[in-house]
């Protein structure tokens, strides 16, 4: 739910022009269509528990920092990572299905994930 609020408080509360907070969500995107590339090698070389609890502590200090950003380059660069660190653990809740749930319940269980 940040990313719509996001673009309603740089609008209203920043003066930011419509198409400047269209980019900066474009950004969250650009960050969302990354990160399983690098969360996926993360994973392979860094463990998937280190992975998972890695971007899920990252997201929250990312959302913390959103709070005090003031620079727009900052808060550009803050909600590009916050979009690559969303995602991240999806690769690798996928992976972890596929390892630790036997073949005849994996649809019931990637039905659970989605």
């Amino acid at each position: 739910m940040v990313v719509p609020f996001m673009t309603l408080y740089l609008v209203s509360a920043r003066r930011v022009s419509v198409v400047a907070a269209g980019e900066v969500v474009a950004g969250f995107g650009a960050g969302a269509v990354v990160a399983p590339l690098v969360s996926g090698a993360l994973a392979d070389h860094l463990g998937r528990r280190v992975t998972l609890l890695g971007s899920t502590l990252s997201t929250s200090a990312i959302m913390v920092a959103l709070v005090y950003a003031r620079p727009a380059v900052l808060l550009v660069v803050l909600v590009v990572t916050l979009g690559m660190t969303l995602e991240a653990p999806r690769p690798v809740a996928q992976a972890l299905v596929a390892d630790l749930v036997a073949e005849h319940d994996r649809v019931r269980a990637y039905a659970a994930l989605f």
